[in-house]
């Protein structure tokens, strides 16, 4: 399971440009895994991210270490953008900020039943343009803490400015389920 990320969108793509997504291995440990991306647009790089994965038994729901033989199907690359994503220690937005409540859609949830990781952005970004930031992020850092199920119909977004970035945390009814914090630059 997905458990964080970290982006950086150099420029944002133009409707119907080819892009082009490669990605690989960048190692595994104990029960971690780490993947790489690249997206480029001919030869340039438009986005380069990290991700963190946690590798999970289903039936028990624990954390449990990867199989040698799974491993071993990964042979993995050493670039990597974000080398120290498994230290990242991100903090929620301070109450009082900025709350806005999305609703989410039948579609927002994947076959295993719960929230897709692709639907926390979409949430993330209608809340930036509704607490009036740019919803489109030169950079994210994000920590995913726990499953949305579909019993939850809204979800909260709570913003907080800290300099040039805004924090922020993604919670349902009585849990923080992901937080992280954007920043804006260049990224067009």
């Amino acid at each position: 399971m997905l458990n964080r990320m970290a982006a950086a969108i150099r420029r944002y793509p133009q409707y119907g440009e080819a892009l082009r997504v490669v990605t690989w291995s960048s190692g595994i440990r104990g029960f971690r895994g780490y993947r790489d991306f690249r997206i480029y647009s001919g030869e340039t790089e438009v986005v380069a991210a990290s991700s963190l994965w946690l590798y999970v038994n289903l039936a028990t729901k624990a954390l449990t270490r990867v199989p040698p033989d799974v491993a071993a199907a990964f042979p993995s690359r050493p670039e990597v953008f974000h080398p120290d994503l498994d230290k990242l220690r991100l903090s929620p937005p301070a109450p009082g900020g900025g709350d806005h409540d999305i609703t989410l859609r039948y579609s927002d949830f994947d076959g295993n039943g719960h929230v897709n990781n692709t639907a926390y952005f979409d949430c993330l970004q209608t809340a930036l343009a509704a607490g009036g930031f740019s919803p489109r992020p030169a950079a994210i850092e994000i920590q995913f803490l726990k499953e949305i199920s579909p019993a939850v119909t809204l979800a909260k977004v709570r913003l907080e400015q800290r300099g040039q970035s805004v924090a922020f945390g993604l919670a349902g009814p009585a849990d923080l389920h992901a937080q992280g914090v954007v920043s804006f630059g260049t990224a067009g």
